[in-house]
């Protein structure tokens, strides 16, 4: 069972009106100690699943289904052959992103704040294909970041 926070600090967040540091989550923060202490409770069990990450808050809003195609890795029989639970999970999360609605660049340039870019309203969890169909609809290679598709030589 997990470790609770001091009365004393349950005292003070609520006190304060802490609340989750997730990007667009108003929730009081969790009053479990451990990794994702300052988000709430649901954020915190995603931290702790390997769903997001800390240092990416907008992951927090990531769902283990694909937002345009439905599809759910944790239904997907093919990972069934995997015996190591550890190593099943990590897959099945492998095959999920947490994308942008609205790319980072475009928001900056149409004057957005990291916050509004981070929103929930801005993210969309897709499943890897759905997320390669549409970087290529967009045409979208992250350039500014020097990685993505290398397009072949004509």
């Amino acid at each position: 069972m997990a470790d609770l926070k001091s009365t004393t600090a349950i005292r003070e967040q609520v006190e304060k009106g802490y609340t989750c540091r997730a990007p667009g989550c108003n929730e009081h923060r969790t009053i479990y100690k451990g990794e994702g202490r300052e988000f709430c409770r649901d954020h915190q069990l995603k931290l702790m699943e390997g769903l997001a990450r800390s240092d990416r808050p907008y992951t927090l809003h990531k769902q283990w289904c694909c937002s345009d195609c439905g599809y759910n890795p944790k239904e997907d029989k093919r990972f069934d052959r995997m015996t190591d639970p550890i190593q099943k999970d990590r897959a099945q999360r492998s095959t999920l992103i947490c994308d942008h609605i609205v790319r980072q660049a475009d928001a900056k340039a149409m004057g957005w704040t990291q916050e509004q870019i981070d929103d929930v309203d801005n993210i969309q969890t897709l499943c890897v294909i759905c997320d390669r169909i549409k970087s290529a609809e967009n045409d979208d290679y992250h350039k500014e970041a020097g990685r993505g598709f290398r397009q072949p030589d004509v």
